[in-house]
Order: structure tokens, then C-alpha cells, then sequence
């Protein structure tokens, strides 16, 4: 429910590597960050990444801090 009817949020919208944004709805926040690029990239979110649980991702250990591997999709709940 959250990731279609959440309110969103675009984030680090200056980066034309990555599309990161947040959805939240009724307290709890999920973070989409998406590398569109064959390089390594790191999404500036400006929020706490240290309690992040990985709910997707199409690489067996996503990082929690931002970075991202080439073409790396992971979506992240923050509480």
C-alpha cells in the first residue's frame, strides 16, 4: 500500500544518475533508489539509512548507505 498510495517525495532530484525517492503513508517510509548508469553511484538522501531493512534488490547485499552498484534497484524500509 505504501509504495502505491504514499506520499512522495523526490530526493537528490540534482543526481541525473539515480532516482531516489520516498513514500510514506499512515508512519511508515520506504526509500526506492534506482542507478540508471554502468557506473557505481551514491544517492544523497539526507535521512538515516542505519536501521534500513532491504525489502527488494537486485543484488545478493545491497549497501545501506546510499551506494550503488551499476544498474542497482533497491527499495528500503526505513519504519
Amino acid at each position: 500500500m505504501t509504495l502505491v498510495y504514499g506520499a512522495y517525495t523526490l530526493l537528490d532530484a540534482q543526481n541525473p544518475s539515480v532516482y531516489c525517492y520516498l513514500r510514506e503513508l499512515n508512519g511508515r517510509k520506504l526509500l526506492v533508489l534506482l542507478n540508471f548508469t554502468a557506473l557505481p553511484v551514491t544517492a544523497q538522501t539526507g535521512l538515516d539509512l542505519s536501521k534500513a531493512k532491504v525489502l527488494l534488490g537486485n543484488y545478493p547485499a545491497p549497501a545501506l548507505d546510499g551506494r550503488l552498484k551499476p544498474y542497482e534497484a533497491v527499495i528500503l524500509d526505513l519504519g
